[in-house]
């Protein structure tokens, strides 16, 4: 016997198969985490590129994944706050004249914060109901 989930309003019935729905749900996963890998590399800051190529995709059943691998990226993500650097023993860096530079300590400013996953995120969620309303038009209508 087919299960069925029933909505009524204003005396219309709409009756939603569930072996019907079950066959849409997989594509759900599917559009939404691509659409989240796309949108996460394309907010992604590039300095050399290495974050935005750490970026993944997994979709397993109804559950879709995208992380971003780099071990730096919650820096990226949240900011820093200022903070000294300790060579050990010495730092060494190529100054903005070229010029080699050395330092023992240095006081990093702090980076501000990219909130690229975070803005990922809100832009998935406001593409969900499109997507929805897609794949409903398309197979379930």
């Amino acid at each position: 016997m087919p299960m069925s989930v029933t909505v009524s309003k204003q005396g219309k019935g709409l009756n939603i198969y569930a072996q019907e729905l079950s066959a849409v749900l997989p594509d759900l996963a599917q559009d939404l985490t691509d659409f989240a890998y796309q949108r996460l590399r394309e907010n992604c800051p590039v300095k050399s590129g290495a974050m935005r190529d750490s970026i993944t995709q997994q979709v397993s059943g109804l559950t879709g994944k995208v992380e971003v691998t780099a071990s730096y990226a919650v820096y990226v993500e949240k900011g820093t706050p200022p903070h000294p650097i300790i060579g050990k023993p010495i730092l060494h860096w190529v100054d903005d004249a070229g010029e080699d530079a050395f330092a023992t300590k240095v006081m990093h400013p702090g980076t501000q914060a990219q909130e690229f996953v975070k803005q990922t995120r809100v832009e998935t969620k406001d593409n969900s109901l499109q997507v929805w309303r897609r794949l409903y038009d398309a197979n379930l209508k």
